[in-house]
């Protein structure tokens, strides 16, 4: 066996970069290949295969530990990594499954559509999406969001399958270059929600998802420095705003007309308690806050009463997590 040789040195060579009037200097600029992770600077492959070879040499006598030690790990793993399953709606069958597809990394993805049951790949492909769709409730038709040359998702459409998609209907279009849409279900999956924002303003649109072809509601007329999220929870919407404060409120409003003048207070905004988030559920609405810098999660029943839950460490993380979301 041959012995085993000092690591190899990575000579030194001048630069230096001035950043807001400091000047760095790092000899060893020339091994930041321009084209990473793609290395072609001949220089840097000599360096970086050296280093490889000083580590296999180097650990080529305890190989036969490695290995076994590498067994063992594998031994203590469970084989089965698959989360743990949920039921979505009323059945635990899906027969057609929407995905999106991006084989060049330009993250402008192709939406394809499986049947489950034969594994067929479907006729219905459509190019340049964000690469996820919303299923209206017949499952005969989806939506799904547009991106423009600049990336930004700014189109929503509505395909129906076994159509094609030169006919897909313009559900929705954003005109404004600083703003950017989404698209999701509410937690009862009874509405399509389209939000459109930017850093400091947002837009949430409703569409009932057993009439697809409803033209879009919108909730809250965007103004600027206004944002607001959306969801839904038996009769009613629940709302997050800032509208008030700036730590936010939560809000809930008619089924029927969700717009601002039907807002009912359910959590007050406060100078104490930030309203990060909120999750919606059958009988109660769970509420993520931040209070001295302290995650807590309020838990508010549909009567109004709010109880926290109690952890019993006295520094922590938490949020909240709905299966299916």
């Amino acid at each position: 066996m041959s012995p085993v040789l000092g690591p190899p040195v990575a000579g030194e060579r001048a630069h230096s970069s001035t950043h807001h009037g400091i000047t760095i200097e790092d000899p060893w600029h020339w091994l930041r290949d321009p084209g990473y992770p793609d290395v072609e600077d001949p220089d840097v492959l000599a360096y970086l295969n050296a280093e490889n070879a000083f580590f296999e040499t180097s650990m080529a006598p305890q190989q036969e530990l490695i290995d076994a030690i590498f067994e063992e790990i594998k031994g203590r793993q469970q084989p089965d990594l698959s989360s743990v399953p949920w039921r979505r709606g009323n059945c635990n069958y899906g027969s057609l499954l929407a995905y999106g597809t991006d084989t060049d990394g330009s993250e402008r993805f192709r939406m394809v559509v499986r049947d489950l049951g034969s594994g067929e790949m479907l006729d219905d492909e459509i190019a340049g999406t964000m690469g996820s769709a919303v299923w209206a409730a017949d499952d005969g038709s989806f939506f799904y969001t547009l991106v423009d040359e600049n990336w930004r998702p700014w189109q929503v459409r509505r395909h129906v399958m076994g159509q094609p998609v030169t006919q897909d209907a313009v559900v929705y279009e954003e005109t404004d270059p600083g703003f950017f849409v989404g698209l999701s279900n509410t937690t009862s999956r009874e509405f399509i929600l389209i939000g459109s924002g930017d850093h400091v303003t947002s837009e949430v649109w409703l569409i009932p998802a057993t009439a697809p072809e409803s033209a879009p509601l919108v909730v809250s007329p965007r103004r600027t420095g206004h944002e607001y999220s959306v969801d839904h929870q038996g009769d009613r919407f629940v709302i997050r705003t800032n509208d008030t404060h700036k730590n936010s409120r939560l809000a809930t409003a008619q089924q029927d007309d969700p717009s601002e003048r039907t807002w009912t207070p359910l959590v007050d905004a406060s100078d104490e308690h930030y309203t990060r988030a909120f999750k919606t559920f059958r009988d109660f609405i769970a509420v993520e806050e931040r209070i001295s810098g302290l995650d807590h999660i309020r838990l508010v029943n549909n009567a109004g009463e709010t109880t926290y839950v109690q952890f019993p460490e006295s520094a922590y993380r938490s949020s909240g997590h709905q299966p299916g979301i």
